[in-house]
């Protein structure tokens, strides 16, 4: 079972992210909350940013979209590199 709008792509601060209607990152005007530039961005963003997914109706469905793709920034309230140390602790938990 696939998280509702994964399938429908739109363009989202100049990036294609599945339809997730309701997401709390669509309010912002600071994508440089959810999207830090190289090299990082302001210690506060994350944690803003963060704050919204934690209240977000849809940061599970978002969380799960990050998950199977391999993108940079806060999605369903985690960061890239929680994401990777997600997988290598799920991908070693397999038997």
């Amino acid at each position: 079972m696939s998280a509702p709008g994964v399938g429908q792509l739109h363009n989202l601060f100049d990036i294609e992210v599945p339809a997730l209607p309701g997401a709390a990152c669509k309010l912002t005007l600071d994508p440089e909350k959810f999207f830090p530039p190289p090299g990082g961005g302001r210690p506060s963003a994350e944690r803003e940013a963060k704050a919204m997914c934690a209240v977000c109706p849809v940061s599970k469905e978002c969380l799960a979209w990050a998950l199977a793709h391999v993108v940079h920034g806060i999605w369903g309230g985690t960061t890239e590199r929680e994401r990777r140390a997600w997988r290598r602790r799920t991908q070693g938990a397999r038997p």
